[in-house]
This record gives structure tokens, C-alpha cells and sequence, in this order.
């Protein structure tokens, strides 16, 4: 009978085991570093022609033909027309400090004018650099994969059709995105 009960509770220390440990680990989305929500959204700050701006409206783009991925701030500067600056990097984690227009790195800057949703570019003189401080992996969801990215910014030019300059320094941004 003693037997029969140590071979009881050795079956059922087993299958509760078996059971506690099957669970797997992306049943629900957990982030690898708990500071950090398996969320997309950002913020991209920077200082534009001397002004403090922190774009209050931004989106995440991932751009799956040019294997890149980008964050977009839009800020309403006149009642009809909205700047739109946009930090592109690759969609493989890379750091280090690129040219503004090293592919797949860019930095654009452009005046919106009315609902167009294309602007006119400040590409005359351009200049600029990204540096990319963190770029990583943060943990998965099924099949996709969330990414964080953060690093700075500078860019400066000409706009395409006038005389009107755009230079923005201590530009800051920091992304999650999933792809």
C-alpha cells in the first residue's frame, strides 16, 4: 500500500510538472526588458531653425520593399501647412553614425501645404548624419517580432522651390516597431 501511494504522488508530482512547464513562453507577449511595452508608437525632438520641437503626432512606417523602417513626426506650423521630418533606418538592427542619405539610412524634412499628404522637400545643400545608439530585439508576439530603436539626428537644406532653410539639431528619436 506504501508503494502504491509513493507511486501516487511520484505520478502526480510528474504530470503537474509536465503541465506547469508546457506553458509556453509566447502565449501572451512579454517584453525581454520589462521597461520597455511591446507597444509601436515613439517620440522624435529636435531643434529646428532654434526652436524646441517635440512632434506630438508620430507614426511608425515599415517600408517592406526597402527593408527599412521609419519614424514621422508631423507639427502644424502655420494655420495650412504642417513640417513632416522622418528618420528612416534599416529593418536589421545596425548601429553605429550614417550620412543622412546613406541608404537604407535618411533623414527628410518637408513643408506640407493644405490635405496633401506630399510636401515640398529641403533638399537643396542637404546635409546630416543618424547615429543609431540602441537597436534591438524586445520580445515576439506569434510571428512578429517587436524591435526598439533610439539614437540622434541632425539635418539641415534648402527647400526645393524658395530660399527657405530648415537646420535641426540635438535631433532625438526612439521607436518600438514590429515587423
Amino acid at each position: 500500500m506504501k508503494t502504491l501511494i509513493q507511486t501516487y504522488l511520484f505520478a502526480t508530482l510528474i504530470i503537474v510538472s509536465l503541465l506547469l512547464f508546457s506553458c509556453s513562453k509566447n502565449d501572451n507577449p512579454q517584453p525581454e526588458e520589462e521597461n520597455i511595452p511591446l507597444e509601436v508608437g515613439g517620440t522624435i525632438t529636435g531643434d529646428v531653425n532654434g526652436e524646441k520641437v517635440n512632434y506630438a503626432d508620430v507614426r511608425i512606417a515599415v517600408y517592406g520593399l526597402s527593408n527599412s523602417v521609419g519614424i514621422i513626426g508631423h507639427q502644424q506650423v502655420e494655420e495650412h501647412r504642417r513640417d513632416r521630418v522622418r528618420v528612416v533606418v534599416p529593418l536589421t538592427p545596425t548601429t553605429g553614425t550614417f550620412d543622412h542619405n546613406e541608404t537604407p539610412f535618411f533623414v527628410h524634412y518637408e513643408a506640407i501645404m493644405g490635405n496633401s499628404e506630399d510636401g515640398a522637400g529641403f533638399n537643396r545643400n542637404a546635409s546630416g548624419v543618424i547615429t543609431v545608439t540602441d537597436y534591438k530585439s524586445i520580445g515576439t508576439d506569434g510571428d512578429e517580432t517587436y524591435y526598439y530603436v533610439k539614437g540622434t539626428f541632425e539635418r539641415s537644406g534648402m527647400n526645393n522651390f524658395n530660399s527657405e532653410t530648415v537646420d535641426i539639431r540635438d535631433g532625438e528619436f526612439e521607436f518600438v516597431y514590429k515587423y
